[in-house]
């Protein structure tokens, strides 16, 4: 009798994210630019997770960007010396997104050489390496090098696209007889996205081309003829070209691993109906102007991700598949459901037969502006396993998804009972809790108490958005300073989590109504801070600025002493000291003033509402302030709450402002005469309750939230207020 074959378990791979393209005469290099060059301590942190192999960026245009005589291989070296060290097996990767050093590029028809004797110089320098990607997504970076004109050389054209992808092959193939020669064992693990496409009925010419030309780099690696006669339609005046893609299909280089690097805008849809997408960018092919937009927001496009992508490599190819990329630029619970679907879709299709060796957590550090297609410093950073905004750089709820299926094979969490965005349908409907079906099962809930002020309406908002199940408690239905009252809540709904976004916030009210507002901010934090340690659910609830005393010169952060000058600011201190007494692990965030609020007492809406009529405004010019802006606080508030974050953080957005200057800013923005506006001192505002001289924030523990001056644009431009009373009309 047979005994059964036994499969080694999947794999979990590492890598940080390392594109080295160039715009122009610019070069970006990812690296750099999210701080992974000099963190010493990410590679701790990546062996932390129990990966077993590491893509190691050592590329062309960091080790020579002035030629062979002047290599710099000191990062490289320290990097995979520490690899060897741990026993964790690295992947060279040699050219990522990028078209060489200055002097090179894609379409220089010494490309190929050039790029081969620098393989070797590597390969002699790392002889124990066995694994190697010479190039990551040749096909990718041909389009958008030399179709789409991204990135360098800027070319747009069908005949610039063929050579570009025909370089990138070809120099793959010297590059690998050029490592074999010093590694004879050496492997070549070869990634591409090959995401697929649909179209509406007019395209499907289109589509089926695209379907088809999403192999090509796989397929002449592999010696394949299939994409010849359409490379050859385009190439034919081109001796040159001809004759590289000859010397490919004679010279077959096929990978010993298919690399699928897959991503929610990897499948497309293709749609000549320009006027049904308001918001896509327009292009065509000469023959049909149309959109190409992300089939997952498209509600006729495929649904299929890895599973089917898996599916398609296997079939046509028959060789080992890993995932060398999976990443998901998202809220945190998104982020962990794109790598638990492709984790579930890898055991099926191993359960199938399909030889799946690996999953790549991808962007391990984060990445900056592939928003823009990395064509430009917008600053905007996307998160990845590990917050590099903060220092150290913070692990995320994905690092502790991510050890655990390394070490088990599987992991769950209450976010997981419920499908990521991508999937579609309304997610007002699929966040919401039924309890009238007994047969369906719940999925656990977050609790927020609280549901119906400024905070609870945007936290319920945000997690009907994200699908997030939620149960919203309204002011009538519990009464948060009554212990039984909490405690009855928790035991009926069984939350994963609870948030306290109650609160007594009207600061000249607390004075007069100092016995409520204890009541509410005080006493309810005390009761659901016992109840969840009693449960042991964990707990997110809100502070405020109020309680510094504001005579620090310069923002305050965490740990700084508190000193609060009026009954808000006490009561939140004193529910502060509370929940972490009683609660030790309790995430409190102490935000800045509100800005955004919903319920009409929004400091800039009521400012320019009042400036727009003609009326005076009275601001205060000496009381500095960090606002925070309610859906930027929510949406970073539920990210460090699905993290297991605790103890205090100050949750602003960064700069500091007196009112008064708040006020200036948003008029000038909007278009709105300045006159009216009555800048005031503290002494003259006639009110009871005395606030701090300097209440900004800033937190050490990581800056999450986007600047002000950004927020005030945004409102402004949201608001859409007309360019009326300008000075200069009125006269």
């Amino acid at each position: 009798m047979t005994a059964p074959v036994t499969r080694p378990p999947i794999e979990i791979w590492g890598g940080a994210e390392c594109t080295v393209n160039r715009v122009g005469d610019r070069f970006f290099d990812q690296l750099l630019r999210t701080g992974h060059q000099d963190r010493t301590a990410d590679l701790d942190d990546i062996f932390s997770l129990g990966v077993s192999r590491i893509r190691v960026p050592v590329l062309w245009e960091r080790v020579q960007p002035h030629g062979a005589a002047a290599r710099s291989w000191a990062w490289s070296d320290a990097y995979l010396a520490r690899c060897r060290e741990r026993g964790v097996r690295p992947i060279i990767g040699l050219l990522h997104h990028g078209s060489g050093p200055a002097g090179t590029d894609l379409l220089d028809p010494c490309f190929p050489e050039s790029f081969a004797c620098f393989a070797r110089a590597v390969a002699e320098r790392y002889p124990w390496v066995t694994d190697w990607t010479p190039i990551n997504e040749p096909l990718t970076t041909a389009r958008f090098s030399a179709l789409y004109g991204h990135w360098y050389p800027h070319h747009r054209s069908a005949h610039s696209f063929m050579i570009a992808l025909l370089h990138q092959v070809r120099a793959i193939g010297l590059a690998m007889q050029e490592i074999r020669i010093v590694i004879p064992g050496a492997k070549l693990v070869q990634t591409e996205d090959v995401g697929v496409a649909s179209s509406s009925p007019a395209l499907a010419y289109q589509r089926d081309y695209e379907n088809a030309r999403r192999w090509w780099s796989l397929d002449l690696l592999c010696g394949d003829s299939s994409p010849a006669q359409v490379i050859g339609d385009v190439l034919r005046n081109d001796a040159a070209g001809m004759g590289v893609m000859e010397d490919i299909l004679a010279n077959p280089t096929p990978p010993d691993v298919i690399g699928i690097n897959h991503y929610v805008t990897s499948n497309r849809h293709l749609d000549e109906r320009t006027s049904r997408f308001p918001h896509a960018a327009v292009g065509g092919n000469g023959r049909h102007n149309y959109v190409d937009i992300e089939a997952a927001r498209n509600d006729s496009g495929p649904r299929r991700h890895f599973g089917a992508i898996i599916d398609d490599a296997s079939a046509r190819y028959g060789r080992p598949i890993a995932l060398t990329e999976v990443q998901l630029s998202c809220t945190r619970e998104e982020q962990m459901r794109w790598l638990h679907t492709a984790w579930t879709d890898c055991l099926e299709r191993r359960a199938n037969g399909i030889d799946v060796l690996a999953i790549t957590p991808w962007a391990l550090f984060g990445s900056m502006d592939w928003g823009s297609l990395v064509t430009r410093e917008d600053q905007r950073f996307e998160a990845g396993v590990f917050d590099t905004r903060s220092t150290p750089a913070r692990p995320t709820a994905l690092a502790g998804m991510i050890r655990t299926l390394a070490s088990k094979g599987t992991f769950d969490h209450a976010v997981l009972g419920q499908s990521g965005w991508w999937i579609g349908g309304a997610r007002e409907q699929q966040g919401a809790i039924s309890f009238t079906d007994a047969t369906v099962k719940k999925p656990q809930p977050l609790l927020v108490f609280g549901a119906n002020g400024v905070l609870g309406a945007e936290i319920v908002k945000q997690c009907l958005q994200r699908n997030l199940a939620v149960v919203a408690v309204a002011r009538g239905e519990a009464d948060i300073a009554n212990h039984a009252s909490v405690t009855s809540s928790i035991s009926l709904h069984e939350p994963w989590a609870v948030i306290n976004a109650a609160g007594f916030s009207r600061v000249e009210r607390a004075e007069r109504e100092e016995g409520r507002c204890v009541a509410t901010n005080q006493k309810g934090a005390e009761n659901i801070a016992a109840a969840c340690a009693a449960a042991g659910v964990p707990m997110l609830t809100f502070s405020s600025h109020m309680v510094f005393a504001g005579n620090k010169n310069g923002a305050y952060i965490e740990n700084d002493d508190t000193g609060p000058l009026n009954v808000y600011g006490r009561s939140k201190r004193a529910a502060e000291v509370l929940v972490s007494r009683l609660h030790p692990g309790a995430l409190i965030v102490r935000s800045g003033s509100f800005l955004g609020a919903a319920d009409g007492s929004d400091f800039v809406q009521k400012s320019l509402d009042l400036l727009a009529s003609g009326a005076n405004l009275q601001v205060l010019s000496d009381v500095t302030v960090s606002p925070t802006y309610v859906p930027d606080l929510v949406s970073a508030s539920l990210d460090l709450l699905i993290d297991g974050e605790g103890g205090i953080w100050h949750l602003a957005n960064g700069g500091c402002m007196t009112w008064s200057e708040i006020a200036f800013g948003c008029a000038e923005r909007a278009g709105v005469d300045t006159g009216s506006i009555r800048p005031v001192r503290q002494d003259q505002w006639k009110r009871s309750a005395r606030l701090p001289r300097n209440s900004a924030l800033m937190s050490t523990r990581g800056v999450l939230l986007p600047c002000l001056n950004s927020v005030l644009d945004r409102i402004v431009r949201e608001r859409g207020v007309p360019r009326v009373h300008r000075v200069e009309e009125a006269a």
